[in-house]
């Protein structure tokens, strides 16, 4: 998890105020550590909130991340909504909220899908075959705007 505290102002979104923002972000995988300068080089993912960001941060800024243990604190857990076709014969089918970046260049292209009502270590890359048109042309008119 990284500490939000300087890069909070860089992400705000929306005029929302930065104070109320999380204090910790992620979980990001660690692609390279540093040990002789405790720095720590992150995948900062989705990169569409990330560009203006270093992805270098010292180990001050990291804290290891633990997740949810839905046995002990059932609370904490918030309900995720239910797929809208649950019998499909291709598989369960869920609602995007929206397409949040997207690999490679060349086919096969996949895009990074946040699942309305799930928050963001449920982010998913997910096939261009199985996203409809529309959504996707949404998308690119967004980023080239």
């Amino acid at each position: 998890m990284l500490d939000s505290k300087n890069i909070r102002r860089r992400i705000t979104k929306n005029g929302r105020s930065a104070k109320l923002y999380p204090r910790f972000l992620g979980p990001f995988k660690i692609i390279k550590a540093e040990p002789r300068t405790s720095n720590y080089n992150l995948e900062l993912l989705p990169k569409v909130d990330f560009t203006s960001i270093h992805p270098n941060f010292h180990a001050n800024l990291l804290r290891p991340y633990i997740p949810n243990d839905p046995e002990q604190f059932p609370r904490r857990e918030p309900p995720r909504p239910g797929p809208i076709i649950p019998d499909d014969p291709e598989g369960a089918q869920y609602i995007v909220e929206r397409l949040l970046d997207h690999r490679p260049e060349r086919n096969p292209r996949e895009y990074l899908v946040r699942w309305e009502g799930w928050d963001e270590s449920h982010d998913q890359w997910v096939k261009k075959k199985d996203i409809h048109r529309d959504l996707i042309r949404e998308y690119h008119n967004s980023i080239t705007n």
